[in-house]
C-alpha cells in the first residue's frame, strides 16, 4: 500500500475521531482503483533485503534471490506437480 495512502487514513482517522475516547481500528487496502500488484511486493523486498540482509546463525549475511513469480495458477500447478508430485509417486 502507498506509505501516502496510509498516512492519510491515519490523519483523516485521528480528526474523525479526535473527541472520543473509544479506540478505533481501520484497516486500508487497494482496490482496482490504485491496486499493488504483487511484483511489485516481491521486487521491494527483494530491494530491501538485498540492501540489508539478514544474519544467519553464523554471523554471515544471508543472500537473497530474486523471486519469480508465475503468470498462472496453472503454470504454479504444472511446476507443483513436476517437481513434488511426481518424484513423491
Amino acid at each position: 500500500i502507498p506509505a501516502d495512502m496510509v498516512v492519510n487514513a491515519m490523519v483523516v482517522s485521528m480528526v474523525a475521531h479526535s473527541r472520543q475516547s473509544a479506540s478505533f481500528i481501520y484497516h486500508v487496502g487497494t482496490s482496482k482503483q490504485n491496486p499493488v500488484r504483487t511484483s511489485i511486493i516481491a521486487d521491494c523486498a527483494y530491494r530491501y533485503f538485498s540492501r540489508s540482509p539478514l544474519k544467519g546463525k553464523d554471523g554471515k549475511a544471508i543472500s537473497v534471490r530474486k523471486p519469480f513469480l508465475y503468470t498462472s495458477m496453472d503454470d504454479f500447478k504444472k511446476y507443483m506437480n513436476f517437481y513434488y508430485n511426481m518424484p513423491l509417486q
